[in-house]
């Protein structure tokens, strides 16, 4: 194990994890080469908002919070108010997985925009 993964495990059962930004850290660092713009990438958070959190610039509203919470196997109360249980490493290195396959899948377009794109296709030729 990493000097990292262990600091960040140790910070997470034992250290004073006062404030949401310190939370997210501790989780993020629990998880195999996730920086913070990776996790706002996998969250579809704005960019810079997770490292900005982390470093108290600002508490996130409740939809960020539960996005990263989703993407880091955490639970919203742990992270939002440190009550429960915080993730293990396990955890938190299989949700970030996840997120990241699923965040690789190719994207399908909607069928919405197939036909808006065939209607404009069609207009243009009638024209």
């Amino acid at each position: 194990m990493t000097r990292l993964l262990v600091a960040a495990r140790d910070l997470v059962m034992d250290g004073p994890l006062s404030t949401f930004g310190a939370r997210l850290q501790a989780a993020r660092l629990l998880a195999p080469d996730l920086s913070a713009r990776e996790l706002d990438r996998l969250a579809h958070t704005t960019e810079g908002h997770a490292g900005a959190v982390e470093g108290g610039a600002y508490e996130p509203k409740i939809g960020n919070a539960s996005a990263w919470a989703a993407v880091l196997g955490a639970s919203l109360d742990w992270l939002v108010d440190g009550q429960g249980e915080p993730p293990t490493a396990k955890e938190v290195a299989a949700a970030v997985a996840l997120a990241r396959a699923e965040a690789a899948k190719p994207k399908r377009t909607s069928r919405v925009l197939k036909r808006v794109r065939n209607v404009r296709r069609t207009s243009r030729a009638t024209s």
